[in-house]
């Protein structure tokens, strides 16, 4: 005997009440959607940050340590 499978459809919850997604208007689909895409985008943005903070912080480090203090009595050769 073969078992049903049960098809789960998209929800979305409101302030702790949950909703199926086919269940709003069109517009508010649409909305949900786009919500879902700006929170992508936001956590992509963050990821970004992250990582170019590392970086200038990488490259900030390589410039500190490739710096030589002249002496006093040594000439800077150019």
């Amino acid at each position: 005997m073969e078992e049903a499978q049960t098809i789960e459809q998209p929800t979305i919850t409101i302030d702790d009440e949950t909703f199926l997604l086919s269940d709003l208007h069109v517009e508010a689909q649409a909305m949900v959607a786009r919500i879902q895409s700006l929170r992508s985008q936001q956590q992509q943005l963050q990821m970004q940050m992250i990582e170019n903070e590392r970086a200038i912080n990488g490259w900030a480090e390589d410039i500190k340590n490739s710096i030589q203090v002249v002496e006093e009595n040594e000439e800077v050769v150019q």
